[in-house]
């Protein structure tokens, strides 16, 4: 999606130039503060915080009080900037809100009306992490922000809801002041690592994500004193040689030895290393080739002497990367799992929560062991005994009156019942029977020349109804994102609805109870938005 999204941004107009080398470290910083439809911000920090990014060594992208238009237009600029670069730190500061699920920086023209068009007005704040995580190195994400500017709604608040961080990446958001003095006073300090930084925050910060061990953004400057006199040289008295002794054993493979694994701890190593990425071919507490080779592949990574051999801090360093990986693991697998149950609720709350045949159908064909697929079968049973005497009336009334017309609305409401097949006879009976084929044929024509006059005006109303959203191409992809995301096919993701993706659209109205037109609407955006998770 960063890629999509950085191609969409940049246009391909700038895609024929050719770009400017890339930053070692680049910071991009927006400061909105004079809102147009809420509460004017502290507008102190700006500027302070633009000077402290650029005497710590970073190329600053930033921008005050920028409008919709006006952001985007500097994020491609920041995308121009930010290709390559070692480090990368965005700092915002303004308005926030979120639906728990997402979390929107807003423009100083935001309107609070309706999430939709909030939604299509300003980025998130995962754009904003996934512009740290392309960073050659690491990133963070700073974010200053008041809860109580006057942003809130029915389905949105202000604030910052629930964040997933990527790796390699820090996220730090609170009170303006005081997010902005702690990168001036710490973060931006030379030498200061990422872990330090988060150890002790002030109290109201929200902290996610974890930084690389030893990950600095500023490094720690090197001294300016001129190296020492060299002392004069001391020639030394030959002493005699005596015979060359045995050549001594390797001293780590020495070193190891002396800490007397079991093979347990092995074992424990063995799986610390493949969590880590690293094949050790087998986690049997023995060290074998594989597993030598997978020690020195670790030791390179972390810049020591790679002898294939590991020393008491070496296993304990890479004990801690490894609980380190779980814990993502582990939160990206919880994150999953809340992301699958809210999709499997909205799809039942939009299917089969009213209690309707089909629709309860419809949840167990795709969630047939859902939350609610237990309830699901419970409730068709009860409406089997039903069903089976509504079938038997509708059958009795249709005989009586005894038409084609009839009989096909039997079909189509029973095609699978005991008395489709006799319906479909008397069909066949009825239409021997009449004596005006061709003009009866002729009058279906028509009938069906009407409908496709209707249709063509619902087509149209469709597409009026997607043209009042404005939806420029990010909105566009953004929304075949949101659809690929959700398996849905809609070809390539280019910012532009074709043939596959509005069978896609669809496809995703009928499935969440919307009218399948292939257009977007408000409601379709709100169902979009209501499913997202990351």
């Amino acid at each position: 999606m960063n890629r999509t999204l950085a191609a969409l941004l940049t246009g391909t107009a700038f895609a024929a130039l050719a770009g400017p080398a890339a930053a070692q470290n680049v910071a991009l910083v927006i400061g909105n503060s004079d809102y147009e439809n809420a509460d004017t911000l502290p507008d102190d920090e700006h500027d302070s915080l633009v000077s402290a990014y650029t005497s710590a060594g970073y190329e600053v992208v930033e921008g005050e009080n920028l409008s919709r238009s006006d952001m985007f237009n500097l994020l491609r600029d920041y995308l121009d900037r930010a290709e390559g670069a070692d480090r990368v730190v965005v700092h915002l500061n303004g308005v926030t809100v979120t639906t728990d699920n997402e979390t929107w920086f807003l423009p100083v023209d935001a309107r609070d009306d309706t999430i939709v068009r909030t939604a299509l007005s300003a980025p998130t704040l995962d754009l904003f992490l996934s512009f740290a995580a392309d960073a050659q190195e690491h990133g963070a994400v700073f974010v200053g922000t008041d809860a109580d500017a006057g942003f809130e709604a029915d389905d949105f608040e202000g604030g910052v809801g629930s964040i997933y961080t990527p790796r390699d990446t820090i996220f730090l958001s609170g009170e303006i002041d005081v997010i902005a003095d702690l990168v001036r006073d710490e973060a931006l300090s030379p030498g200061m690592t990422l872990r330090d930084l988060v150890r002790d925050l002030p109290d109201g910060v929200q902290r996610s994500g974890f930084g690389p061990r030893g990950a600095v953004l500023v490094d720690e400057r090197q001294s300016s004193q001129p190296d020492p006199e060299p002392l004069p040289q001391v020639v030394e008295t030959p002493v005699p040689q005596t015979p060359q002794q045995p050549e001594p054993r390797n001293t780590a493979e020495e070193t190891e030895d002396a800490l007397n694994l079991t093979r347990a701890q092995r074992t424990e190593i063995q799986e610390d290393l493949t969590i880590l990425g690293y094949n050790t071919r087998g986690v049997d507490g023995i060290f074998g080739s594989g597993s030598r080779s997978a020690i020195a592949g670790w030791q390179t990574q972390q810049n020591f002497t790679s002898n294939g051999f590991l020393t008491r801090g070496q296993i304990d360093l890479l004990a801690v990367q490894a609980d380190n990986r779980r814990a993502e693991q582990q939160a990206e697998q919880q994150r999953q799992q809340a992301t699958a149950q809210r999709e499997d609720r909205a799809f039942w709350e939009a299917t089969g929560s009213s209690g309707n045949e089909a629709g309860l159908r419809r949840y167990l064909e795709r969630y047939p062991n859902g939350a609610f697929a237990e309830q699901a079968r419970q409730q068709l049973n009860q409406l089997g005994n039903a069903r089976a005497q509504e079938i038997e009336r509708e059958w009795n009334e249709t005989l009586n009156a005894n038409t084609i017309d009839d009989y096909e609305d039997f079909i189509e409401d029973y095609p699978n019942s005991d008395f489709a097949n006799t319906a479909r006879a008397r069909i066949n009976d009825l239409r021997a029977a009449q004596q005006q084929a061709n003009q009866n044929n002729n009058n279906n024509n028509n009938g069906n020349n009407g409908n496709a006059g209707g249709n063509q005006d619902a087509t149209a109303q469709a597409q009026a109804e997607e043209n009042a959203l404005g939806l420029n191409s990010i909105n566009r992809a953004l929304a075949q994102i949101r659809l690929q995301a959700l398996g849905y096919q809609v070809g390539n993701v280019s910012g532009s609805f074709d043939a596959q993706t509005r069978e896609a659209l669809a496809a995703f109205q009928r499935d969440y109870g919307l009218p399948a037109t292939g257009y977007m609407n408000p409601a379709t955006v709100r169902q979009l938005i209501t499913l997202q998770g990351n």
